[in-house]
């Protein structure tokens, strides 16, 4: 019987359009007909409901999958899972060594999907991710932290009347206790000044225009050699053509593009305009691709600020599974949005 492990695995789990076309599948199914598809797709939900990255193999868990369909035996169960992990749908050196179903795709996944977790890992002993990925995630959390705290602190703020207003604020006006835990004027005040800097800091980005320019189609191999107009903030504000230099009051006449920073990035806001959008996601996926923040931009301002449904999100999902073979993931999803 499959159930869920509330503490470790998913409630639920995406399943790529592209997964009935894999190779290994349909060589499964023409062995072993079409009930092997429903054997494999019961292994992979115990995978995410029990552990969320990981289930042990054992008679057990064979008799469960065959529990849960009508026709197939434990015998038949234990030939279609073996031919997926002979075929590498599932890790043979794990299969073996450590008698689990895991895969590298199936532990990215995880990750993506237990980014806000504080107690999301991966036991070192199973895990098939490189350093580099791990260190993505562990990027991403720290930054989803932050912003949880900025959130947290608004709120705040907001509850005890210091949210920043057009009214001056007298220290008679400042409430003595903003938490459980008291406070000082000063403490206060401080706070009232950083929110401050916050705000007028987002009020500097430049509204939402989409980019100009295109990339003219792609290929893994000659991706450098594409060009990627982004225009400058003032460029967007002011309306004009992009150039190699620009007139800007206060500034040289050589003045160069500005160089985007993930700070940049982290401080964009989408325009209140009504139109449905996950912003916070859509910049989560470009750290854990490790887009730069140029790129990161403009298919920002290309995908609407991250409205749901534009072509930005299917190409993700292009991108996990080609993971391996794409080098400049930010210009494949670039690639994307002519």
């Amino acid at each position: 019987m499959i159930t869920q492990n509330l503490k470790s695995g998913l409630s639920y789990f995406p399943l790529p359009i592209v997964f009935l076309f894999n190779r290994a599948l349909r060589r499964i199914m023409k062995k072993e007909g079409d009930a092997s598809l429903a054997i494999i797709l019961n292994a992979i939900t115990m995978i995410y409901s029990e552990e969320g990255y990981f289930v042990k193999v054992n008679e057990l868990f064979y008799e469960d999958i065959s529990a849960n369909l009508f026709d197939q035996d434990m015998e038949e169960v234990v030939r279609v899972i073996e031919l997926a992990v002979k075929f590498d749908m599932f890790d043979k050196r794990m299969f073996e060594e450590h008698d689990i179903l895991t895969s590298a795709d199936i532990q990215r996944q995880f990750l993506f999907c237990t980014r806000r977790r504080v107690d999301s890992t991966i036991d070192a002993r199973y895990s098939l991710l490189d350093e580099s990925e791990m260190t993505d995630v562990a990027k991403v959390k720290d930054a989803n932290s932050r912003r949880n705290n900025r959130r947290k602190q608004n709120s705040v703020l907001e509850e005890s009347g210091l949210a920043v207003t057009n009214k001056p604020m007298t220290v008679t006006d400042l409430p003595m206790t903003v938490t459980e835990k008291a406070m000082t004027v000063t403490d206060l005040q401080q706070i009232k000044e950083n929110q401050t800097k916050e705000n007028q800091t987002k009020e500097n980005i430049p509204p939402h225009t989409p980019p100009r320019g295109r990339v003219e189609g792609f290929e893994d191999d000659i991706f450098l050699n594409q060009p990627i107009d982004i225009p400058t903030e003032e460029e967007f504000m002011r309306g004009t053509p992009s150039s190699t230099t620009l007139e800007i009051p206060g500034r040289s006449s050589t003045s160069k593009r500005k160089v985007w920073t993930p700070e940049d990035i982290d401080r964009l806001v989408a325009p209140n305009d009504g139109v449905a959008r996950n912003l916070d996601l859509l910049r989560e996926n470009l750290a854990l691709f490790r887009v730069v923040p140029a790129e990161q931009y403009a298919i920002i301002c290309k995908s609407n600020y991250g409205a749901i449904g534009h072509a930005v999100w299917s190409a993700f999902g292009d991108l996990r599974n080609g993971r391996s073979k794409i080098k400049f993931p930010g210009k494949f999803l670039l690639s994307k949005m002519v």
